[in-house]
């Protein structure tokens, strides 16, 4: 056995070794038996760097938030959003995953296919559609009414009219929802 106050090579990375089993689950990023992030874990910047300062000609006010990564659905599920600031330009996407309306994509899709609305800060919407979903079922819930923001788009969902995303910088937004959606 090797002394404690030895310093062999050996026992410097046996020590090392049982540091990081014993810190590593606690800095997973995880929790629960299921290993999904919870709600507050998935809202949390996903890079720690701050927003820049701004310059003294900027006018004042809170600055955007471009360093999130927020993923959410609705209470029905039925709407999923992944809105990313930590990209340069900062952009939301929202599935819609079950719809009565007309998809506005051309040629039209199969009706049972997901309709997807992207809207990239300083650019029009776009829609697409595909089969099934690229949504997680476990994401958090975002509560009615409750905006978010990255950049200068920000999204909020409504029980009635769905989600809504609009840039600030431009105007252009989507609305969308289980029986209707709108672009401008």
């Amino acid at each position: 056995m090797i002394p404690p106050h030895s310093s062999s090579p050996l026992a410097a990375g046996l020590l090392a070794a049982l540091v990081v089993m014993m810190v590593a689950p606690a800095c997973s990023g995880v929790s629960g038996k299921s290993g999904q992030p919870t709600a507050a874990q998935s809202l949390q910047p996903q890079s720690p760097s701050p927003p820049p300062a701004p310059s003294s000609s900027e006018a004042s006010g809170p600055l955007p938030n471009y360093d999130l990564k927020l993923l959410f659905r609705s209470k029905t599920g039925n709407i999923a959003c992944d809105m990313v600031g930590s990209i340069r330009p900062p952009s939301v996407t929202c599935e819609i995953r079950k719809h009565t309306y007309r998809s506005p994509v051309k040629p039209n899709c199969d009706p049972s296919w997901s309709n997807r609305f992207t809207l990239t800060e300083g650019e029009a919407v776009t829609v697409n559609c595909y089969p099934g979903s690229y949504f997680q079922e476990a994401l958090p819930v975002q509560e009615y009414g409750q905006p978010l923001t990255v950049g200068s788009v920000t999204c909020v969902l409504d029980e009635n009219t769905g989600v809504t995303c609009k840039d600030a910088s431009t105007g252009h937004q989507f609305q969308a929802a289980l029986q209707a959606y709108s672009l401008r």
